[in-house]
């Protein structure tokens, strides 16, 4: 009895699960190590790219509140789409304007993910970053999908070169940009043809067709979506594989290819002709220069070689080094190219290595057997020759050869955004040199690993950036839901308008400032033949046109905020708007400019049906401090403290004593206060200052700037650079001195 107590207690003894998942995981450990430091490092990587977007529980939109919200109102089109309110080409600006999607990018690859997002109960702004944080995913999960399965490079390089690939700093410089997040069809579509080069033996007609259908529904949702990264991926991808016809094992491969295969190259070709439909039907007849997109207006977005060193002074380890100063860079965004130092060094030996193979296989002295050095060094080799059209080298621009004779090169104005696109050669790269490393010291197996960490702790590093910009999308919310309260019931369609300006009145003869008038409208004093009078009695009264330079450059600002906030109204109201903002402006569109006199003339003109919305309104209401963004450390400026300086020292300093030249440009939601006699603030809420002040006789910032408010003298502070003001003053080539001076006082 005992025997048989004995046995049965052994046999009904739980099991020991440690035991089991302590087995398990040794039995797996490889493959367990390589998942976890797959998904560790990915975490890593979009909490450090989305940090505000996360820990505010996707409350904080990390981008300016312009471009940001034209990208939320064509993706918020495609959720009205998908719910069949709306016709797919035909959002609703530009009222009554049918078809205009293709005036801006479709994005309708992001609208799909978007869509979802508010299906699940997201609001606009929400989903828009959810959809961004999503993205970064897929990025990085495409990447290390191409470099560990179909190019087989081992674990901690495929990490590295999937982490650079998603998270490199210049895609995290153009997140005002939303749309330009979406590349992560790129890995997949050059993963479904690498293999047509790289397998050494006989493939199907069926297989081969299907790689190249795939290749060609990818690059067509990619061109559905956003038209510059499908542009320069498939000119990347054209010239990697004329560079790779150089090599024998290459073109063999190639040449037997399309033996195998010819006869299914009708399948791929159908189906992408058809995929491309949409984006033929909206662009094609758009593809050529016009007023806003032509070579003239192409050559300040064109990038110096040194941009690609460049990394912007948001730039967490360089960003206070004094090369990386903005002011006096003209659209300063599309030129923070640069990757960082360590990166760059890899990048130019890499770039060496691949033309010192391609001339000894032009030689014919490459050793290479299997191929992939041979389509390394072609991949290498084809974005050195993309990267050295899209500079500038002194007064010759090699990008213009393009522009005229490539197709939809005309179309493309920032040059500069191949530098994305560049990332998914680069991240090729650092994934072979991390396998290399780890090859050559594989006797050595801990240190080959630990100056691959090394190596790549330092260049991710180099990848953070300080959030520039950023906005509340619950602030944002509640904004536009007032704007769509201010529109009537009965309006069809509106057009939202600021109210007329005190400073707008027509100014005598005697009083008109004509140096003043052509200094501030550039465009103005190039073209116009007659005087300044002339074209200010004729056009610029009606046109709404400024007499200082700063005052207009703000008064862009706004124009635009208005017609984005009327866009953003209009996709929460379902009511359309006259009003509207694209890449380019449709032909004979009257209402581009909100601040003309005759805006209420052009738009019974236009539209008579339609109701004018008139609304004062201000970009920093939109952009105030929400309780996450506060929670988070984005708070304004402390208040600056009274000092002791005798009130009204810079209230009885006249225009350019000295040498001194200055301007206000904003005090709280008052535009131009130097115009005004009184301005009406709340005393318990704090309010932003904005202007400029440079030492002329010095080219420096004018020091020891103070603001005297009701006999109160407050210190003012240097904050973001103002390349307007150094263009307007002509300042020298460094444009160091004009900066905006922000000060958020309370009062």
């Amino acid at each position: 009895m005992r025997a048989l107590f004995s046995a049965d207690s052994s046999a009904k003894k739980p099991p020991n699960y440690y035991d089991r998942l302590f087995a398990y995981v040794s039995a797996k450990g490889e493959s367990f190590r390589e998942l976890l430091l797959f998904v560790l490092v990915g975490c890593a990587g979009v909490l450090a790219f989305h940090r505000a977007t996360l820990l505010s529980g996707l409350d904080i939109v990390q981008s300016d509140t312009a471009d940001s919200r034209l990208i939320i109102f064509l993706l918020e089109h495609w959720h009205r789409v998908f719910a069949g309110n709306a016709g797919w080409a035909s959002p609703s600006m530009f009222y009554p304007l049918q078809g205009i999607l293709g005036h801006s990018d479709m994005l309708s690859g992001m609208g799909v993910l978007f869509s979802g997002f508010r299906t699940l109960g997201l609001d606009l702004f929400q989903a828009a970053n959810a959809t961004l944080v999503l993205l970064s995913i897929l990025s990085y999960l495409s990447a290390y999908w191409l470099l560990r399965r179909v190019l087989k490079i081992g674990c901690m390089g495929s990490v590295v070169g999937a982490a650079f690939f998603a998270f490199s700093y210049p895609k995290f410089a153009q997140l005002p940009h939303l749309q330009l997040r979406f590349d992560f069809f790129q890995p997949l579509a050059l993963g479904m043809i690498v293999p047509l080069w790289l397998e050494t033996g006989a493939m199907r007609t069926r297989e081969i067709a299907g790689r190249l259908t795939a290749f060609g529904l990818l690059v067509s949702l990619g061109a559905n979506t956003t038209f510059y990264h499908t542009w320069f991926f498939v000119f990347f991808v054209c010239t990697s594989g004329g560079v790779a016809l150089a090599f024998p094992v290459l073109r063999t491969r190639l040449a037997a290819r399309l033996r195998e295969g010819w006869r299914g190259l009708w399948i791929p070709i159908s189906i992408c002709g058809l995929a491309l439909l949409p984006f033929l039907s909206l662009y094609l007849p758009k593809l050529k220069p016009s007023a806003e997109r032509n070579w003239q207006n192409t050559i300040p977005y064109i990038p110096h070689i040194s941009d690609y060193f460049w990394v912007g002074p948001e730039h967490l380890l360089w960003g206070t080094l004094q090369f990386n100063s903005a002011a006096g860079v003209f659209g300063a965004i599309e030129h923070r190219l640069g990757i960082g130092f360590a990166a760059s060094v890899v990048l130019l030996l890499g770039w060496m290595w691949g033309v010192w193979h391609l001339i000894a296989a032009l030689r014919g002295r490459s050793q290479a057997r299997t191929g992939r050095e041979d389509l390394f060094a072609a991949i290498l080799v084809g974005s050195l020759v993309v990267t050295a059209l899209t500079v500038r080298w002194g007064s010759f621009y090699p990008w213009q050869v393009i522009y005229q004779l490539v197709p939809g090169a005309s179309a493309m104005i920032a040059v500069g955004r191949w530098a994305i696109t560049l990332m998914l050669p680069v991240s090729v790269l650092f994934a072979v040199g991390a396998d290399w490393i780890q090859d050559a010291l594989k006797e050595r197996a801990r240190l080959g690993k630990g100056i691959i960490v090394v190596v790549g702790l330092l260049v991710g590093l180099e990848q953070a950036g300080r959030i520039p910009a950023s906005y509340s999308a619950e602030v944002a919310t509640r904004y536009h839901e007032e704007l769509v309260r201010a529109i009537p019931d009965t309006c069809q369609a509106f057009l939202l308008a600021p109210p007329p300006q005190p400073e707008d009145a027509f100014i005598s003869r005697e009083r008109f400032d004509e140096a003043g008038y052509l200094a501030s409208n550039p465009d103005v004093a190039r073209s116009w033949r007659g005087s300044a009078w002339d074209h200010y009695r004729q056009f610029g009264y009606r046109e709404g046109r400024s007499f200082n330079a700063s005052a207009a450059a703000t008064r862009q600002i706004e124009n635009f905020h208005y017609q984005v906030s009327a866009m953003i109204a209009s996709a929460m109201s379902g009511k359309p708007t006259v009003n509207g903002a694209s890449g380019f402006m449709p032909a004979g569109y009257p209402l581009s400019n909100l601040y003309a006199t005759d805006v209420s003339q052009r738009l019974a003109a236009w539209l008579s049906t339609s109701c004018l919305v008139s609304k004062r309104l201000s970009a920093s209401d939109l952009s105030a401090p929400s309780r996450h963004s506060l929670s988070l450390g984005f708070r304004p400026p402390p208040v600056s403290d009274s000092i002791p300086l005798a009130p009204g020292i810079t209230q009885s300093m006249p225009s350019g004593a000295s040498g001194i030249v200055y301007f206000v440009d904003s005090m709280g939601p008052a535009a131009n206060p130097f115009s005004r006699k009184t301005i009406q603030l709340k005393a318990s809420e704090s309010f932003g200052v904005a202007g400029w002040a440079i030492d002329r006789p010095n080219n420096s910032p004018a020091s020891g700037v103070e603001l005297v408010l009701d006999r109160k003298t407050y210190r003012i502070t240097y904050g973001m650079p103002r390349a307007d003001v150094a263009e307007s003053l002509k300042e020298p080539a460094d444009r160091k001195s004009t900066r905006l001076n922000s000060s958020h006082l309370g009062i």
